[in-house]
């Protein structure tokens, strides 16, 4: 599954502990269709039980799109 990295979806997670040291990682959150998209990938490819469950469940959240994200 591929995604794609817009400069304004990007969210910097940092980490602090007095025992270590800081730690750096970038974020970048799916779509509501990206999603959909790997659920349905992996539920072809594996043929899990699981996969086919999740998206029974996907399905029956009501799910929306936030844009502002």
């Amino acid at each position: 599954m591929t995604t794609t990295q817009s400069p304004h979806r990007r969210t910097k997670l940092a980490q602090s502990r007095p025992h270590t040291t800081r730690a750096e990682a970038a974020s970048v959150p799916l779509t509501i269709e990206e999603l959909f998209a790997g659920k349905i990938k992996a539920m072809i490819d594996r043929q899990h039980p699981r996969d086919l469950y999740d998206l029974f469940r996907f399905g029956k959240a009501d799910l929306t799109h936030n844009s502002e994200f």
